[in-house]
Order: structure tokens, then C-alpha cells, then sequence
């Protein structure tokens, strides 16, 4: 399941994904994904990201959630808010995510749009 929400008045895009996934799903992830940021400026934008752990239908899909996490972190966001999870998928991501300057580990959602309403965190 996953979950996109673009708050333009305080310049959010909250990404939310867990549960169990299918080709098809994936698919509609990655071409959602790719639509909010073909309609944002993303570096007017705070990123937020909240997986939880995820359930693979089959082994072809890791390759597909890499690409997936590849997408929203090498766009421009201005700064980008991690949830951190348990997961070993989310240990892969946050070390990728750690390489940029406006990332920050938070605890919860909620924590994250604190943060970016506020203005405090890794902006950039």
C-alpha cells in the first residue's frame, strides 16, 4: 500500500508505503511518484518519507523499490525527512539518504511536519 500527499501551502510531498506489494502495485507506485514530481518544483518542496516494512510478492520487485527510492532521492527537495523503521529495507535507504545534507531521521510523521513548518531541520 502506499500512500502520496502533496500539501502545497506548506510545500510538502508525505510518501507513505508498508504492507504487501505486487508488480502491479509497484508499477502504480513508480508512475505516481514519477507524475507529482513532473507537476512540482521539488526543490520548493520538503520531502517526507515514512516506510514501513514492506512485503514482496516476488524477488523482481527489490530491483523495482530500489529504483523507487532512486527517484525521490536524487530529486532536488529543499530538505527530506526519513521515518525511521526497523526494517533492513530502510537500513539500505538510510544510508543512501545520509550521503545528502538536507536529510534528517525523525521518529514519527508528525515530528517531520513539525520540523518543516517550523522551518528547523536540514533545509538546504
Amino acid at each position: 500500500m502506499f500512500k502520496m500527499t502533496l500539501n502545497q501551502n506548506d510545500g510538502i510531498l508525505l510518501i507513505s508505503y508498508s504492507g504487501y506489494f505486487t508488480v502491479y502495485e509497484a508499477k502504480l507506485f513508480q508512475r505516481e511518484l514519477e507524475l507529482r514530481l513532473s507537476r512540482i518544483q521539488p526543490e520548493e518542496y520538503a520531502l517526507v518519507v515514512e516506510m514501513q516494512e514492506i512485503r514482496l510478492s516476488t524477488q523482481e520487485l527489490a530491483p523495482m523499490f530500489d529504483e523507487i527510492k532512486q527517484t525521490y532521492l536524487s530529486a532536488p527537495f529543499r530538505s527530506i525527512y526519513s521515518v525511521e523503521c526497523q526494517t533492513q529495507a530502510a537500513g539500505k535507504t538510510k544510508r543512501k539518504a545520509q550521503a545528502r545534507a538536507n536529510w534528517t531521521p525523525v521518529q514519527t510523521v508528525d515530528e517531520a511536519l513539525q520540523l518543516v513548518r517550523s522551518g528547523r531541520g536540514a533545509e538546504a
